[in-house]
């Protein structure tokens, strides 16, 4: 009648495991929404193939959480993401039924460590450049792709050239505009 309904989903797909319980009443139109889900990976790097990407061989990887779908999009509650060291959790909403994609999201982490994403390689040339800039254009119009309103509280960020503690901040992008309070 209205389509397929989705009540217990296990995929393995390359070294991805993936385990969905729930239902999605209308999975044609992915309507009706209610999945508690895991996703695991020993490896990040593992995901390359799927994510066609170059990421870092760190690992495990996981996320679960409660996926349901909201009026012109769809939301993401009480979600756990654990990667190594990395733990973030909270609670994200996209809204798709404006001119641009929204995201809002409530986060808050022990530790976020960087360190895996800053590549060797991109240090050490920045090391040895004098410019400050580079004379490459920065992508503004990027930021008029999507509005996001996120709220991050972190015990402490991980990265090598600038470690922070006890992050609370609130960023903010509203058709091209970055804002990033306190700062």
């Amino acid at each position: 009648g209205d389509g397929y309904e989705l009540k217990s989903l296990v995929a393995n797909i390359d070294k991805l495991m993936m385990n969905a319980n729930g239902e999605i009443a209308n999975a044609a139109a992915l309507k009706g929404i209610k999945l508690n889900f895991d996703v695991k990976v020993d490896k990040l790097s593992d995901l390359n193939k799927l994510a066609q990407s170059k990421l870092p061989e760190i690992g495990p990887f996981a996320l679960g959480g409660t996926a349901t779908d909201a009026d012109g999009g769809y939301k993401l509650t009480g979600f756990k993401l654990k990667l190594d060291q990395t733990d973030i959790n909270g609670d994200a909403t996209i809204n798709l039924s404006g001119t641009r994609p929204a995201l809002a999201a409530t986060t808050s982490s022990s530790l976020i460590d960087l360190t895996p994403f800053i590549a060797k390689e991109e240090k050490k040339k920045t090391e040895k450049k004098s410019k400050v800039f580079s004379a490459e254009p920065l992508p503004f119009d990027l930021l008029k792709k999507a509005d996001v309103n996120a709220s991050v509280s972190a015990k402490k960020i991980q990265h090598p050239d600038m470690p922070l503690e006890n992050v609370e901040l609130k960023l903010s992008l509203n058709n091209g505009n970055l804002g990033i309070k306190p700062f």
